[in-house]
């Protein structure tokens, strides 16, 4: 809910005309590429422990859930787990990590450049 506010009130309503009045009135200098990107963090930010028991009672559903299930087929893949716990996928060989790495690399790098689409 609050992460819905702030991209649907907050972010819109407040946060880009008073980012584009300061640009204008060179408050903050303009962006490089004109544009520019607005990153919240988290509201709840879990510490180690509640992570670590969040995912055991994950996993321990998952597990009721699979055995539950008459033709005991697994309700969440092994890849789905991990990528729930923003881990990357388990490849089937070193050349598919190292690729992997490079992707996320090249993803955080084009990321770090500033845009969203939004004009200053």
């Amino acid at each position: 809910m609050i992460e819905t506010r702030r991209t649907n009130f907050a972010e819109p309503e407040i946060l880009d005309p008073f980012l584009t009045w300061c640009i204008t009135h060179k408050v903050l200098p303009a962006p490089s590429s004109g544009k520019y990107r607005v990153d919240w963090r988290p509201v709840f930010a879990l510490n180690e422990i509640e992570q670590s028991e969040m995912l055991l009672k994950i996993s321990q559903g998952a597990a009721a859930l699979t055995s539950a299930n008459s033709d005991a087929t697994s309700v969440i893949s092994g890849d789905e787990f991990r990528a729930f716990i923003k881990l990357p996928r388990k490849s089937a060989s070193p050349q598919e990590d190292q690729a992997a790495i490079e992707a996320e690399q090249t993803a955080l790098e084009s990321e770090s450049g500033v845009g969203t689409g939004r004009s200053a």
